[in-house]
């Protein structure tokens, strides 16, 4: 699987022999196969022999302990670090410069980033910390991701932030790294403007300092188009003040649940809207909640 993605996705490569032969990214992640063997078979140093190996020769540093599933591909490969309790989905595809780094130094902590199935990461992207990147997403290139992004979300920017709904089915297989691919609607205005801006504006930032929740920073642009939203809608202010007293929900899992709402990406969704879908879209980002509670939220939001 992992040859046969290479050669669907990479229009450079025609041959299954040509990547035996040529493509180290191929070559690095067969290797890390065979140390992560190892690994688990009473042959640690064997296993870092060979990680060493990947990393002198090819340029591409993979624990063996990390878990790595089928046809990945991973382009390039040169500069690719990935560390001890990394996990990456099926039918991932990463470009050079990508780190799937830790935070902290304790041992036997789980300290990397889980990346799901047919997930895109650009090149030079770093997803740090124990952190969950849903299936079919995508992250830009030199991003800098510190949270949890939605399954179909793209991510970029450092740190950092969501900007629209991926259209394409998988994205990892179609490696469309354009705007074109994405349904942005009320955040096209923000993705070609503050959205890849590396840094906070100030606008955006005091939006986020002052909301009434503590809503994750990946989510920061649905913040501020919350202050242009139609009276009656909700917004992610209005789900967050929906939450804000149940403390066992987490702000990434407010984002995820206006996120899943907000298929359009407008900003805010209609009353009607959130009466049919807000239960199902809670129940499925905030799973703390019993039905129950859930039920009480709709007829407050009503």
């Amino acid at each position: 699987k992992d040859i046969f993605a290479v050669i669907d996705r990479d229009p450079a490569c025609e041959t299954a022999l040509e990547v035996v032969l040529f493509f180290k990214g191929f070559a690095a992640l067969t290797l890390h196969r065979v140390a992560r063997f190892y690994y688990y078979s009473q042959g640690r140093f064997t296993a870092f022999w060979l990680q060493s190996l990947a990393s002198s020769i090819l340029g591409v540093d993979i624990h063996p302990a990390a878990t790595i599933g089928a046809g990945v591909m991973m382009d390039h490969g040169t500069g690719i670090v990935i560390g001890e309790t990394a996990v990456v989905g099926d039918g991932c595809t990463m470009l050079h410069g990508v780190t799937l780094g830790g935070t902290g130094k304790d041992h036997n902590v789980d300290r990397h980033p889980k990346v799901g199935a047919q997930v895109l990461i650009g090149a030079s992207a770093s997803l740090l910390g124990n952190i969950h990147i849903g299936d079919g997403s995508k992250i830009g290139a030199g991003s800098v991701v510190l949270g949890n992004v939605p399954a179909g979300a793209t991510a970029v920017g450092a740190p950092a932030k969501i900007i629209g709904h991926v259209k394409e089915k998988d994205p990892a297989a179609q490696l469309k790294h354009c705007f074109s691919s994405l349904n942005l609607k009320g955040l096209s205005s923000l993705a070609t403007s503050s959205t890849l801006d590396s840094s906070l504006s100030s606008s955006t930032n005091t939006l986020v300092k002052n909301s009434n929740h503590n809503c994750c920073d990946l989510f920061r642009e649905y913040i501020h188009l919350a202050e242009k939203a139609p009276p009656g809608t909700i917004t992610i202010k209005t789900l967050g003040g929906l939450l804000k007293h149940h403390k066992e929900v987490t702000s990434a899992e407010i984002g995820a649940t206006f996120f899943a709402l907000d298929t359009q990406n407008k900003g805010y969704i209609s009353m009607q809207n959130f009466l049919q879908r807000g239960k199902e879209c809670i129940q499925a980002n905030c799973r703390s909640l019993s039905p129950t509670i859930i039920d009480n939220l709709i007829r407050d939001a009503h």
